[in-house]
């Protein structure tokens, strides 16, 4: 029967190194990007789609360029949703004789020799061009619209030609963009909607690189200008500054785009959002759109984010009271508004509420807050007998005042003493 001396072991023990305990290791950044890529894979068929069947109805254009720029650092984490994503995006589209073609952008240098093409017949008429050090436009276009291809940045605008485009761009990504490689895509000619992913972590990042003296000042390079210095190192809280920092942004793009909104993409509604979305376009039809698909967005993380909490009914509640008291306000800013505008036309108001409230609130919703004031009495409509309705049997103040449909804003009246 063999005695083990614990006293032994204990010093033995207190003898060795001891080793901080495993933690796991998670790069930072990570679940930001994962975000990023979830949200892109929604959009394709939320956004992306119905923008492509307006194009197809107009018959002007009969293919689109989607380009993909959240993963122009190198470090994608893209699995397969993106890729599935956008395939099937692609083949709905091809049912309907819409060509949707994808590019993923790569970031390279000047200095980097680009790949050897792979040899081609020498019947091939541009095979000539290729021996002679000429890069041709078929070499930039991807071999089939159903797949992302990897593009250096350099070639974008080569192969975009006249054909419109949506540009999914991180402007602040590694490297970052500069003023000279965003603003010859904000002057095309063709179509273009720009939607440019904002993480305020790594803007924060950025301004503290830049005021450092680290890095070539990536801010000024983007911005043409050095007035964001004066923005970071004064008082304020980082909020304030990430918010002054994109105004100077839709500055820039304003001169290129009619419209430029900013709308907010978290999941949990905080007072300092960690990530944003800076659209510009030139159409309010694609502001409408986006609006539309950002307002579900909203809706459905919030629907699931109350399913897995454990008192979810209390935070739909909470939901619902907050969303009561936001309700009220857009219905007494759209009557104040219609009486200060004189406004007699509702698609002529809609537009500005749509933007001042861009990803809060609908379509739908503002229709909707338009005829609960019609019902009230607060806003009196002249309904036009030649306008065609979807359902001729339904009401008119059941359907949105349309176009020549003359609204008149009424002043509320004051309740005499004797009947107060």
């Amino acid at each position: 029967m063999a005695q083990h001396s614990l006293f032994d072991e204990l010093d033995t023990q207190a003898g060795e190194p001891q080793r901080p305990p495993r933690r796991g290791v998670t790069v930072p950044g990570t679940g930001e990007r994962a975000a990023w890529e979830a949200w892109a894979a929604r959009l394709l068929p939320g956004f992306v789609a119905p923008y492509c069947h307006a194009l197809a109805a107009s018959r002007l254009h009969r293919s689109c360029w989607w380009i993909d720029g959240l993963t122009s650092a190198g470090r994608s984490l893209r699995g397969d949703s993106g890729s599935a994503a956008f395939v099937q995006t692609a083949e709905a589209l091809a049912a309907s004789n819409f060509r949707l073609r994808g590019v993923r952008l790569e970031a390279r240098k000047a200095t980097d020799k680009a790949p050897k093409p792979a040899a081609e017949p020498a019947s091939d008429p541009a095979s000539g061009a290729q021996r002679n050090g000429r890069r041709t436009r078929d070499q930039l276009q991807p071999a089939s619209s159903e797949t992302l291809a990897a593009m250096p940045r350099e070639d974008l605008l080569a192969a975009l030609d006249t054909a419109p485009a949506l540009l999914l761009l991180n402007p602040f990504a590694a490297p970052p963009l500069t003023a000279e490689e965003l603003l010859p895509l904000c002057q095309r000619q063709a179509p273009t909607e720009l939607l440019l992913t904002i993480s305020t972590a790594r803007l924060e990042q950025l301004a503290a690189g830049d005021l450092a003296g680290q890095a070539p000042p990536a801010l000024t390079a983007l911005l043409r200008s050095d007035t964001w210095k004066t923005t970071w190192t004064g008082p304020g809280k980082s909020a304030e500054k990430v918010r002054r920092t994109l105004e100077m942004l839709r500055g820039l793009l304003k001169s290129h785009f009619l419209y430029v909104c900013v709308a907010t993409l978290d999941d949990l509604p905080t007072s300092a959002p960690r990530r944003l979305l800076l659209f510009a376009s030139r159409q309010y039809a694609s502001v409408a759109l986006l609006n539309d698909f950002l307002c579900a967005e909203q809706a459905r993380l919030a629907r699931e984010r109350e399913t897995r909490a454990l008192q979810g009914g209390w935070f739909a509640r909470r939901r619902e009271t907050a969303r009561a008291a936001a309700w009220a306000a857009l219905k007494e800013e759209l009557h104040t508004l219609g009486r200060l505008r004189r406004a007699r036309l509702w698609p002529d108001l809609k537009p500005l509420l749509v933007l001042d409230h861009f990803g809060q609130f609908s379509a739908a919703d503002h229709d909707a807050a338009l005829l609960e004031l019609l019902r009230e009495g607060r806003i009196a409509c002249r309904w036009s007998p030649a306008v065609p309705t979807a359902d001729p049997a339904a009401p008119p103040v059941e359907r949105a005042p349309g176009a020549q449909d003359f609204l008149e804003f009424l002043e509320p009246r004051a309740r005499p003493a004797w009947r107060r």
